[in-house]
């Protein structure tokens, strides 16, 4: 529904007052351009801009599918805007401890993971996919498996190394946070 919605407004806004009256075998990378550089003027995101871009593809490429347009989409050749997913802005310690004291007050499985997290920096994936074969007290790390960057080993400090024996019990395999079943039950 949000996707929906994000594109009838791009396309309400950004695509029909530039190209809305034409037909379709008139519309050139000129036009597409033209779009680019109101948006960028109108101060939309590199992000948006491509979304648009996109949106405009996605209608030409139906189009020919349906046979109601041969030819190029007016997008080909035009230069996409750069987009910087980087973050600009991580958690002050004082702002994690109040995120972690209301995780614990809402969920000790959620603070646990939160507390990995936090602590290794590790994705909330590699937190779900940790199981208790590649944990090692020894030497105070536990291997990260097949993870988005690739595997590696991370450092565990006395915080992460007290939850993790808290909730080890007996367990030596396993996921370390199995997934629980409506029905109460562990499953891998």
């Amino acid at each position: 529904a949000n996707t929906q919605r994000t594109e009838a407004i791009l396309f309400r806004d950004w695509v029909k007052p530039f190209i809305g009256d034409m037909s379709m075998s008139d519309v050139s990378p000129f036009d597409m351009e033209r779009i680019k550089k109101a948006m960028s003027e109108a101060g939309k995101s590199a992000r948006t801009i491509e979304y648009t871009l996109a949106i405009i593809r996605q209608i030409f490429n139906y189009a020919k599918r349906q046979g109601a347009y041969a030819g190029d989409h007016p997008t080909t050749g035009v230069k996409r805007p750069k987009v910087d997913n980087a973050r600009l802005r991580y958690l002050m310690p004082d702002e994690i401890d109040k995120l972690l004291t209301a995780l614990k007050e809402k969920s000790l499985i959620v603070h646990d993971q939160a507390v990995l997290g936090v602590n290794c920096g590790l994705r909330f994936s590699e937190v779900a996919g940790l199981r208790w074969e590649d944990v090692n007290y020894d030497t105070g790390t536990i291997s990260i498996r097949d993870a988005k960057t690739g595997s590696r080993t991370v450092f565990l400090n006395k915080e992460v190394i007290a939850i993790l024996k808290s909730r080890q019990g007996d367990q030596k395999t396993g996921l370390i946070f199995p997934v629980i079943t409506e029905d109460g039950n562990q499953k891998e």
